[in-house]
């Protein structure tokens, strides 16, 4: 095996794996479409907030009925979670199962965002009153959803074939479709400040 030959195997061997590890990474389009999801639901939400009076803020149709305030602080609980469950578990589990989800992204967010399907949180994700305000919650919020979309951004984590399971009902997703979920919950919950607001009792 002459000299030659041994740069020419090199050669091929390291475009082999380079293409491996291209194809492994999101592709350019899922990469713009989490982004703009994640960009998109955030402005949907703070557009939701613009205006409210400390009295808006804090209003409850019910006593164990959530406030606007609750429905933000949820959103925050659920996002740093879900972050950290993708990104320090799921991905670093290197439980590659060469699966795909067994849902379009399409389908997957309509239904996480179809409110007519009731959905009790758990006590993790329970709001506990911690933003008093509506600017506080919102500082937060901003530098919350900055972490993420700059993860999605610039990660080459394999999102796409990292599979866990996400609900009894829905069975495994992937990585990617758990960062999906984030916009969409973030919009299922934009869509219930919506209704408070309708609500006949909500403050003027």
């Amino acid at each position: 095996m002459n000299m030659k030959f041994l740069i020419v195997k090199t050669i091929c061997l390291v475009s082999f794996y380079s293409a491996f590890a291209q194809q492994v990474t999101l592709t350019s389009d899922e990469r713009a479409n989490a982004v703009s999801y994640l960009e998109e639901s955030k402005a949907s939400l703070l557009t939701s907030l613009k205006s409210l009076t400390k009295d808006q803020w804090h209003f409850k149709s019910a006593p164990d009925s959530w406030s606007i305030a609750d429905v933000c602080e949820h959103l925050i609980l659920v996002e740093r979670k879900f972050f950290d469950t993708v990104v320090n578990n799921i991905v670093k589990s290197g439980n590659e199962t060469g699966q795909r989800s067994k849902f379009r992204d399409d389908e997957f967010m309509h239904h996480i965002k179809n409110r007519d399907r009731k959905v009790k949180t758990t006590p993790e994700f329970e709001p506990a009153g911690k933003f008093q305000s509506k600017n506080e919650f919102i500082k937060v919020y901003r530098k919350v959803r900055k972490k993420t979309i700059a993860y999605i951004k610039t990660t080459d984590d394999d999102l796409r074939h990292q599979l866990a399971t996400f609900s009894p009902n829905l069975g495994n997703i992937d990585a990617y479709q758990w960062f999906l979920f984030v916009t969409a919950h973030n919009d299922r919950h934009t869509a219930q400040i919506v209704a408070i607001k309708q609500e006949v009792h909500y403050p003027k």
